[in-house]
């Protein structure tokens, strides 16, 4: 049952938002307001007569009691979410893919019987629901708009109105009470968030699993995704701020998994059973997020410069474009790029147009509050312009090496997190003009190894070189220091020769992955140089890449919020990396990240350049 600040929430009609939307607390800070925009979604056929169009203030807050990042108005449903609705998540490759591993993971953590069923909130066209409809088990969805017709087509069923009380209980009367309740890319969407808890906790029940996907305030950060900040985006978490909502409704968060939708976005199962297994994962993020400031506003100065500064080089990058005389067309229309083309202030006489795939539902309309025209893809191909802006930029590697491949001979443009142009293939020659070294290397695997102090941040910069390899279309294995010791070398100590056997272990997996051409992503302190060397050996030298994170001990220290560093210098534990025990850093790595000033994003994609560069993946 909600408390008393929780009803004080829910009684939040639409408009500014003056309190914490989770706690009900008022000490709110201001973190950015891009503007006021036009409903995202709500777009106007070309060749209408120009008429009034709402906008609506688009600030974000940060609350200093649950650290929820959130926005500052809420707009009305029946206005962002009209029933003729354009997003269909069919239509994208790396959501199926995405809700394809959500079922197959579904399977393995939590189990599914004959007859359990899956309620889908906010189910769209049925995109999700249908893995687990080929996969046998019963399932019904909850979709506002009319793409619940389409889910319907697909023998989906879907009850087609808003996830409110009266929607629960006609789910429960037809089809009763489900195992796994699901809610992606629509657990941030909803207001009066306390009414949405309750909805779920009736759902779930005592006995059910609530799984959701929500887009990561950390890679919103790191990426400096502003142009996700609109009116259908009420709230921006963290696992921090999901463990206080949640833990506050007597769910447990028993696993979370960082996934590459939307640019970076996190997949979180609870559930008020203790039945689930507590993995290691939850408290592995929740320790990066405290590393990474987000239990505080710290981040939000720097956050703020960075996306002035990122805003005013996009501005600089298009005017010499411009002045030379080229065209730019706009390549996708997601909901993200209203905001980016109204905050930036892009309008006709700099994007000549935006390109969308044919069938698209957002063809011969307007981009939402300006005239530029959004047409189908064909165009592209047709006329050939010099440059294409990315608007769906978060996959610009799997568009560049689409595209290219479909015939397109011009350079492409990425806006965040750092503009820049990126050369085409089919301009460049880099993949059929290749030497015959250079297209040996691209035909076979390879190993990124970061090493480092403890907190020197190599996870997550691995972490974030993981996605972005995924998001290019490789296939990657993690294999993380921390996760090894758990299970491949569980029983080894913190001894010369026990460190000596951990790290060869991990060398030998990695050696496996790339002999088979896979990409192996290694994070581990490996403080002993002849060990590194051994498994440069073993892996292959032309295809080993080291790379140390050469973070200061002070920092690392710093970073230590378990305190081990403490310890180690009290004596309390031995032959710890740094204190008592040597690290012996490479003499030659091929890449030195120093991570003082700089982000995991921005080091990760420098590690990335430097891998296509050097002919390991393609730019394109």
């Amino acid at each position: 049952m909600m408390t008393s600040a929780q009803e004080k929430i829910s009684q939040l009609r639409y408009g500014p938002i003056d309190r914490c939307q989770v706690c009900s607390s008022r000490e709110l800070t201001s973190v950015l307001f891009v503007g006021y925009l036009p409903p995202v979604n709500r777009m106007r056929p070309i060749g209408r007569m120009l008429d009034e169009e709402p906008w609506f203030p688009a600030e974000m807050l940060y609350c200093g009691r649950c650290h929820l990042v959130q926005l500052g108005y809420a707009v009305d449903p029946n206005i962002l979410f009209p029933p003729d609705y354009p997003y269909t998540s069919g239509t994208t490759r790396i959501l199926r893919e995405n809700f394809a591993d959500l079922f197959r993971e579904v399977k393995e953590l939590v189990g599914l019987n004959p007859g359990d069923l899956t309620v889908d909130i906010g189910s769209n066209d049925g995109t999700l629901l249908s893995n687990f409809k080929e996969g046998g088990y019963p399932v019904c969805g909850v979709e506002p708009s009319l793409t619940a017709k389409m889910a319907e087509e697909r023998g989906i069923p879907t009850l087609m109105r808003f996830f409110e009380r009266e929607a629960v209980e006609a789910v429960k009367a037809e089809h009763g009470q489900p195992k796994i309740v699901t809610a992606t890319n629509v657990f941030a969407h909803i207001h009066r968030v306390n009414e949405l808890m309750d909805n779920i906790e009736s759902l779930a029940g005592p006995e059910g699993v609530f799984i959701s996907e929500s887009h990561y305030l950390k890679d919103l950060i790191d990426t400096l995704q502003y142009d996700t900040i609109y009116h259908e985006h009420l709230r921006y978490y963290s696992l921090t701020s999901l463990k206080f909502l949640l833990e506050s409704r007597g769910f447990r968060i028993f696993h979370v998994k960082r996934i590459p939708t939307h640019g970076g976005s996190i997949r979180v199962y609870a559930s008020k059973s203790k039945r689930y297994t507590l993995r290691g994962s939850v408290e592995s993020l929740l320790k990066e997020e405290q590393q990474a400031g987000l239990t505080g506003p710290s981040w939000i100065p720097s956050f703020r410069r960075r996306v002035i500064e990122s805003k005013l080089k996009l501005y600089d990058l298009l005017y010499d474009l411009k002045r030379q005389g080229n065209a730019i067309y706009g390549i996708g229309a997601p909901s993200r790029a209203s905001t980016l083309i109204n905050y930036v202030g892009l309008d006709d006489g700099i994007l000549d147009c935006v390109l969308e795939v044919k069938g698209s539902k957002k063809t011969d309309k307007y981009m939402p509050g300006t005239k530029i025209p959004v047409l189908e893809e064909s165009k592209l191909y047709a006329d050939q312009p010099p440059y294409a802006l990315f608007l769906s930029w978060h996959i610009s590697w799997e568009l560049s090496r689409n595209l290219a491949q479909r015939g397109y001979t011009g350079d492409f443009i990425t806006p965040l997190p750092e503009p820049e142009i990126l050369p085409n293939a089919n301009r460049t020659g880099r993949r059929t003009g290749a030497s015959p070294a250079l297209q040996t290397r691209l035909e076979k695997g390879f190993c990124v190894w970061f090493t480092g102090l403890s907190g020197a941040g190599k996870t997550s910069i691995a972490q974030r070189l993981e996605s972005l390899l995924r998001c290019n279309g490789q296939t990657v294995t993690m294999l993380d220091g921390d996760v090894v010791r758990t299970h491949l070398s569980k029983g080894l100590g913190y001894s010369k020769e026990d460190r000596d056997a951990n790290i060869r272990r991990i060398g030998f997996v990695a050696s496996e992955i790339v002999r088979h051409r896979g990409i192996a992503v290694c994070a581990a302190i490996s403080p002993y140089r002849s060990v590194r060397d051994e498994c440069r050996r073993m892996i292959g030298p032309e295809q080993f890449i080291e790379v140390f994170v050469d973070t200061p001990l002070e920092i690392c220290e710093k970073r230590d919020t378990k305190g081990m560093y403490a310890k180690a210098r009290r004596g309390e534990i031995k032959q710890f990396t740094g204190v008592d025990d040597p690290y012996e850093p490479p003499l030659k790595p091929e890449i030195t990240l120093t991570t003082t000033d700089s982000t995991p994003e921005e080091d990760a994609r420098r590690v990335l350049r430097f891998l296509q560069e050097r002919g390991f993946v393609t730019a394109g």
